[in-house]
């Protein structure tokens, strides 16, 4: 809302967020397979297609790690085939929850993503993040201690960004999962229930003391 122009005092946060009771944390992320994941449409925003390039770029050296992309879109077609690359439809949610915990990484390289709620759902679920500077959620979900950005529009950047996130040694990994968990308690059903009891006793305080500025204004 404040690329829109609202002033940031007028912007409520927290109005998104995933379910925890569904998203959980899973093993260690040092014991966890060397995946990296992506959820969401296999469309030209999401630039998966660029996050495919980049994996099969990093891949040559590093042959050990999997890239699984979830989710469906006119774009299926055109991921190149690759035996380290899993592509599959979306699937249920409790199905997806356990992607989340199968992976080190959640990787969202989208062009532009508001928020980008799966985000969340990464967080939850105590992955380590790799966003693009495209990514509204990244100013609240990742740092450097659980996260590595990298430029939208740069394929080698992503790369960097790739090579960056196998490089994480197994105290660094843990110390990624613990930050992720506890900036994703920060949003959720709870926080939404006490942003919009707030939003509503905000406005009803206006429209009070409205009402009661009309009365006086017409006793003079």
């Amino acid at each position: 809302m404040r690329w829109f122009g609202m002033p940031a005092d007028r912007v409520r946060p927290g109005m998104l967020g995933a379910d925890p009771a569904l998203f959980g944390d899973g093993a260690p992320l040092p014991l966890r397979p060397r995946t990296f994941l992506f959820v969401g449409q296999f469309i030209a925003r999401k630039n998966v297609l660029g996050l495919a390039n980049a994996f099969r770029r990093f891949s040559r050296s590093r042959p050990e790690w999997t890239l699984r992309l979830c989710g469906g879109g006119e774009q299926m077609g055109l991921i190149p085939r690759d035996p380290r690359i899993i592509v599959e439809d979306f699937v249920q949610p409790a199905q997806l929850a356990e992607r989340f915990r199968q992976a080190r990484f959640f990787v969202l390289p989208s062009l532009f993503e508001a928020w980008g709620q799966v985000v969340h759902e990464a967080s939850l679920s105590g992955c380590a993040l790799l966003l693009s500077d495209r990514v509204g959620s990244a100013d609240d979900l990742a740092t450097p201690r659980n996260g590595v950005r990298f430029c939208a529009m740069a394929e080698d950047d992503l790369v960097r960004a790739l090579h960056e996130a196998a490089d994480f040694d197994d105290a660094r990994l843990l110390e990624a999962g613990k930050e992720s968990r506890r900036l994703a308690g920060k949003f959720g059903p709870e926080r939404f229930g006490r942003e919009v009891a707030d939003l509503v006793a905000h406005f009803s305080g206006e429209r009070a003391t409205a009402q009661a500025s009309g009365r006086l204004s017409e006793t003079g």
